[in-house]
């Protein structure tokens, strides 16, 4: 991974978060305001006897799941629970590295033309029903995310590159390419069900999810994983247990419970009243644990750069008549104050990004320049798109219509009322209406994806490969993919393919850095900031690390995570 001054300006704000002359980690600190102690990465002794091995862990999650079926999951709660009752057979690790995943695989081999990959997996795998689990899964899983059938969005992506998926045997799965690409090995990463589970109930409902038969299979998921699954109580908790006949690396932890608090102060309380084991930290209480005593007493801060970003997405497909025009969208970004948003929101503790790319990625392109805030450029500028200002009431218009629009905002989104407010107001100042509405998630995204809306606030992760941006940026994504804004340029289209089919590693980082020139410079999204990891964790935690992903989503993740024998514990309540 590359470093930067990028790494430098977050530490210096979160320095500056924690308080003058403290350091990230020191010994004379005030309760509350260690960040990344050495504890916490503590890995547990080699014998595993100072280890509690029935130790129960509860985790957060902020919102209820709608499935538990990993072929259909797409929120990030989703994801934190299939990994762990149902891992992918390809993994990235913390440093984000792809590794085959050791407990699953036997061995990888890829043909010397990448057009054929072949997966061994290793013997004595079992469903948590005790069936065996063999390559039959495998060919089942990957022929259903492909079924056109069954209303799949986020699996198939990458999944849809494998042009063949055969068992060779019962431990070997044979697969084929449709072309030699240097991301198929990456999508080899999709999720597996159970066949003796999904295919009874596959003829009755082709859609693997409309009948009351995959509502119960949905609810309550079979996997073969580390973890098994015990119960969904809607809204309260979601629990796992330790699966003790699982054939590779035994968790150390013997029970995670998922509770659900979707309210940020209220998941706060549980954590210092030691109803909880970690949390995401909203920037104001990260920054507000320093001197926090009760804070301080229960639990500990982690910090990271995470790759991800913070965008307002401008619909140009037509739909509207506003932000069709590159100049509009420019001045939409001179007019979006992203350093007040960081202070308001994050207290500094990230900084503004430049485009689809975190500057610690291996595409970053440097030469890329950020917009400035500058509301009388913004004004110029609209002044040049036709869009001019009336003399009688104040607002802009062009061709009798009024530059009025609105704006969709997730329901409990920590920085969307705030990106909106301070934009609304700077807008106002130069003759531009904006109007906000706020949605619950599931309403939020089912907009979004039928491009019913002007404008939206909405955040991406970043995969190790910039491959993943396909989906998002193609023009040819529109209606299958994530390009939910309608965004289309010839030349990312071709860059994308180049990039794709290419194995000269130089080659691929030039495509792809051209192709965040190319985006920014066409501002379909107003790039706002790379969010950080800030995160909570009780006093008792060993052997947790954080990656560009946060905590979950890479090997070996909470496999790591372990409690002393003599840290105690917390009750359910």
């Amino acid at each position: 991974m590359r470093t930067n001054g990028f790494a430098t300006l977050l530490l210096t704000a979160l320095l500056a978060a924690i308080g003058p002359g403290t350091a990230a980690v020191s010994a004379d600190q005030p309760p509350g305001a260690q960040v990344n102690p050495a504890s916490l990465s503590r890995v547990p002794p080699a014998d595993g006897r100072d280890v509690d091995w029935d130790a129960t862990v509860y985790r957060s999650l902020q919102g209820n799941p709608r499935t538990l079926s990993p072929i259909f999951r797409s929120s990030l709660y989703e994801f934190y629970i299939a990994e762990l009752l149902s891992p992918p057979l390809v993994v990235w690790d913390e440093k984000m590295r792809w590794r085959v995943h050791p407990d699953l695989v036997e061995s990888y081999e890829e043909s010397d033309d990448h057009t054929t990959a072949t997966i061994r997996l290793r013997p004595r795998l079992k469903w948590h029903d005790a069936r065996p689990f063999t390559a039959e899964d495998v060919v089942f899983s990957w022929r259903a995310i492909l079924d056109e059938r069954v209303p799949i969005r986020v699996m198939r992506v990458g999944t849809d590159q494998i042009a063949e998926c055969r068992a060779l045997d019962p431990h070997t799965v044979r697969f084929t390419f449709d072309a030699p690409s240097a991301v198929s090995r990456e999508n080899l990463g999709f999720s597996i069900v159970a066949r003796h589970v999904y295919e009874p109930g596959q003829r009755d409902d082709p859609t693997l999810r409309n009948s009351d038969y995959f509502n119960r299979v949905h609810r309550n998921p079979m996997g073969y994983g580390p973890y098994r699954f015990v119960e969904w109580l809607d809204n309260e908790r979601i629990v796992l247990e330790r699966w003790d006949d699982y054939p590779g690396r035994r968790p150390y932890i013997k029970r995670v419970v998922f509770r659900i608090a979707p309210d940020a102060n209220s998941a706060l309380m549980m954590l210092k009243k030691g109803e909880l084991d970690e949390m995401p930290l909203r920037a104001t209480q990260f920054a507000g644990a320093s001197a926090d005593e009760a804070f301080g007493r229960a639990a500990v801060r982690a910090f990271a750069p995470r790759w991800d970003y913070v965008y307002i997405g401008w619909n140009q497909d037509g739909s509207n008549p506003f932000f069709n025009d590159v100049r509009v969208r420019r001045a939409m970004t001179m007019t979006g104050n992203a350093p007040l948003m960081i202070e308001r929101i994050y207290h500094n503790l990230v900084a503004p990004c430049f485009g689809i790319y975190h500057p610690d990625h291996w595409a970053f392109e440097t030469r890329v320049k950020r917009v400035a805030y500058n509301t009388q450029q913004a004004a110029k500028t609209l002044d040049e798109a036709g869009w001019r200002v009336s003399d009688e009431d104040g607002w802009r218009y062009k061709d009798g219509v009024r530059f009025e629009f609105t704006m969709l905002l997730a329901q409990g989104s920590e920085a969307g009322p705030t990106v909106a407010a301070i934009l609304q107001e700077d807008l106002r100042s130069i003759g531009v209406a904006m109007n906000t509405q706020t949605l619950e998630w599931a309403t939020f995204l089912q907009r979004i994806r039928g491009h019913d809306f002007h404008a939206c606030v909405g955040a991406w992760g970043m995969d190790p490969d910039p491959d993943s941006g396909w989906n998002i940026w193609r023009t040819d994504q529109y209606d299958s993919g994530r390009n939910y804004v309608g965004y289309s340029n010839p030349r990312v289209d071709e860059l994308y393919e180049q990039a794709r089919f290419s194995f000269d590693y130089d080659f691929r980082r030039r495509c792809y850095g051209e192709i965040q020139q190319l985006i920014y410079a066409d501002q379909p999204y107003t790039f706002l900031w790379h969010r950080a990891s800030l995160w909570a964790f009780s006093k008792r935690l060993r052997g947790v690390r954080l990656s560009p992903r946060g905590i979950g989503n890479f090997y070996p993740g909470m496999l790591d995570w372990w409690v002393p024998a003599d840290a105690g514990s917390i009750h359910d309540s």
